[in-house]
């Protein structure tokens, strides 16, 4: 576990501190999101777009020397995060309404 949290700085941030309510306000919009979108595909273009904002910051992360740029990565790529797992969410809830109405 710890090789694996020396990479991903994001994933190590929120768990050692209580910066994932980040996190969270990020899950709530793209489960907001998802519901309103209605489509599956566009909700899944979305998460897509979401892991790859995540990713990036990741890298930035380990790339970037600059403490205000990695600040910034880091508070983007927790909401990105928390956006990937909101649209999984969204997903399931649209796939079971769009089932219920037909």
């Amino acid at each position: 576990m710890e090789v694996l949290v020396k990479y991903l700085n994001i994933v190590d941030e929120i768990f050692s501190s209580d910066i994932g309510i980040f996190m969270f306000g990020g899950l709530i919009a793209a489960i907001v999101i998802s519901i309103c979108l209605k489509m599956t595909k566009k909700i899944i273009i979305s998460e897509f777009i979401s892991l790859l904002i995540y990713v990036l910051c990741e890298i930035g992360l380990n790339i970037s020397a600059d403490y205000m740029l990695g600040f910034v990565m880091l508070f983007v790529g927790i909401c990105a995060l928390g956006c990937v797992i909101g649209f999984i969410i969204g997903l399931i809830i649209s796939v079971v309404l769009s089932k219920r109405r037909c």
